[in-house]
């Protein structure tokens, strides 16, 4: 934070009325070592961080019970400004430590407290002495003092007992007196980008000094900011930390794996070039019969200026087996369009062929379908007005139009369209990150015949479809028309056509950024933010009500490997609702949030419902936190599974 001559702490407490406060300055000299360590872990205790890093520069009690306001029964928000304590330096961190003593606490117990000697030898031992060297400093420690004092495993969460205030229950935290606020971004071309801004003013900061480290501290390079507060230097090894220096002021950045912002609620989606090329497969049709000609296509750019005109490019044909039956090696030319010719035998295999093309070390590849078809003789178009159908108007409306190849009209033949439904993701460009479709719904759909009779004599038939107002699907649907046109001598040309189809008006979107980008574990006694979107059938925000539901299901065990039905906890009704609550959401946005107790962990569907009919919903599991130790005892689930033969010995056959 900027070293303003201030630097506030903000912490919560509850049934305390004080805590013991201990500010440690980390020697700029080992801070990149004492980062090193902390990256293992905040297990590094008091004497440690200062025999190894640092000095304590101030240490003594905070009173908490003073305050206008304070309600021992509660949590309550408390600042410590680090300032009326010490004097900031720039650049300089300082390690904050809060501990607990068994005379601070509030909580109401059963009758008298004794006086505690883990508090007594606390006040005899002189904590601020240096202990290095010292035979006695593990009796002198605070570890020490609780091992042989106050330590009991049965009584470590009894806010009565001595046992509850180790030295492990202590609040530990890092600030950085600094005015300098730094962000890396690293690339597939492994090139970090650092930006440097001042913190008290947003303007770029330049000629900062930038100094890259590995894991080992082993410096990877320096490099100084330009005058927009950039600096870029390629990285041949995984960088672990980054100093930038001006003047007095520093700022130190950890690059180790798992503290990265996570991408979850930003549409980051993309087309990333290899090696800084571009490739573009493509044929004149998508299937061919055994014996066909294939013409595969190439369009190649190239990001930067490495691919001069006359660079070799691979060509080749794997079939269904992934035999290499053609391989092709020509050169790019100026324009960068290139055509490969291949031929099939009479009697290839039939099935899905893979076209493969090698720009140096870049590999594209596009699937090529050779089946034994019988082509169509009438071209069959099934027209739809809108690209999404459905939405505010259920119905389907699709115009045919029927010709011979050669162009001619054709007339008056039999032709029949079926219709059959199917949910897919319900996705929209710019909502990558929000979930659309709603686990607690099952969707079926047979196929129907929506269109039987004769085409007229242009060759044109109206085909529509109306669903039945009970239909209820998870999300978007696709509808696939299958046509089919009957020529006088009996044989008939098919056409299939797909339309994405919208059953409701409105649709809902839900993310909970606290899940990450892989993770569905949500933790107990805090409150869990779950963001919602809504939009009609185009991915435009749209103004509605939302009812937001949070349901508790029952554990599933690892040896269960039925199908669940999510509706039946919903028409439970209250019995597993624990959260219920609508709102209305602004341009389309919205969010709430909910908590759950501690006692109360497990798995929960998080459902989101609009009055058009669309939900959606996400089952996540709602857990303790690491800090919080072993769960009470046990669960009544399987833990071993006894599995055994029908007959002792098995013959072959």
């Amino acid at each position: 934070m900027p070293s303003s001559g201030s630097l506030v702490f903000p912490f919560l407490a509850a049934n305390l009325s004080a805590v013991d406060l201990t500010i440690i300055k980390i020697f700029e000299n080992n801070l990149p070592y004492f980062l090193q360590q902390n990256s293992m872990g905040d297990a590094y205790d008091y004497e440690s961080a200062i025999r190894q890093f640092g000095r304590p520069v101030w240490r003594g009690r905070i009173d908490l019970a003073s305050g206008a306001g304070f309600d021992p029964n509660k949590y309550n928000l408390f600042t410590i400004d680090l300032a009326n304590y010490i004097e900031p330096e720039q650049g300089i961190l300082y390690r904050i430590e809060l501990g607990m003593r068994p005379s601070y606490s509030l909580f109401p117990c059963t009758g008298d407290r004794k006086p505690s000697r883990y508090e007594e030898m606390l006040e005899l031992a002189d904590l601020d002495r240096p202990w290095e060297g010292s035979d006695d400093y593990y009796s002198l420690s605070e570890e020490g003092l609780f091992c042989d004092c106050a330590y009991n495993w049965r009584e470590n969460q009894n806010p009565c007992s001595d046992a509850c205030c180790g030295a492990d229950k202590k609040l530990i935290s890092n600030i950085l007196a600094s005015d300098l606020g730094m962000v890396a971004k690293s690339g597939s071309d492994n090139n970090l980008r650092i930006f440097i801004r001042d913190l008290r003013t947003a303007e770029p900061v330049e000629a900062a000094t930038v100094e890259i480290y590995d894991y080992q501290m082993q410096s990877m390079g320096s490099v100084t900011t330009d005058k927009s507060g950039i600096a870029a230097l390629p990285c041949p090894r995984k960088p672990f930390l980054v100093i930038a220096r001006k003047e007095k002021n520093r700022n130190y950045l950890s690059l180790q794996d798992g503290t990265a912002l996570s991408m979850s609620s930003f549409d980051v989606s993309g087309e990333s070039p290899q090696d800084g090329i571009r490739a573009f497969i493509f044929t004149e049709r998508d299937v061919r019969r055994p014996g066909d000609t294939i013409y595969v296509g190439l369009i190649v750019r190239d990001a930067g200026s490495g691919l001069p005109a006359g660079h070799p490019v691979h060509f080749e044909l794997y079939n269904t087996k992934g035999q290499r039956i053609d391989e092709q090696v020509t050169t790019l030319n100026d324009k960068g369009f290139l055509t490969f010719t291949s031929v099939t035998s009479g009697d290839a295999e039939t099935g899905n062929y893979r076209a493969q093309v090698r720009i140096g070390a870049a590999t594209f590849t596009k699937i090529i379908k050779v089946e034994t078809v019988k082509p169509n003789r009438l071209r069959i178009k099934l027209d739809f007005a809108d690209a999404v159908a459905g939405g505010d108007n259920k119905a389907m409306r699709g115009a045919m139009k029927v010709t011979w190849l050669n162009g001619t009209t054709a007339r008056d033949m039999k032709s029949t369209v079926d219709l059959l439904l199917r949910p897919v993701k319900t996705t929209f460009d710019k909502y990558g990150q929000y979930n659309f479709d709603d686990p607690a719904t099952q969707f079926w759909f047979d196929s129907q015949t929506v269109f039987e009779g004769n085409i007229n004599s242009s060759g044109e038939a109206v085909v529509t479809f109306s669903p039945d107002d009970e239909l209820q699907a998870p999300g978007m649907l696709s509808a696939i028309y299958t046509t089919r046109v009957f020529e006088k001598g009996g044989d008939a040309s098919i056409n299939q056509t797909v339309v994405p189809y919208a059953p409701y008006p409105a649709f809902v979107g839900m993310n909970i950024p606290a899940l990450g980008a892989t993770g569905r574990i949500l933790f107990t006694d805090r409150p869990n933010e779950v963001r919602l979107v809504t939009v009609d059938k185009n991915g435009k925000p749209v103004r509605s009500e939302v009812e937001i539901n949070v349901y508790k299901l029952d554990y599933r065990w690892w040896w269960e490997s039925d199908d669940e039905y999510l509706g039946s906890y919903i028409s439970r009704g209250r019995n597993n609702n624990i959260f219920t609550e609508t709102i209305t959401t602004a341009a389309g946005e919205g969010k709430v949030s909910f908590s759950v107790d501690k006692q109360q962990w497990g798995r929960y569907l998080v459902r989101a419902t609009l009055p058009s009919g669309h939900s959606t919903g996400m089952i996540v599991l709602v857990d303790w936190p690491w800090d919080y130790g072993m769960k009470p005892g046990g669960n009544d689930g399987a833990s071993l599974l006894q599995l055994n033969t029908e007959k002792g010995e098995v013959q072959r056959g």
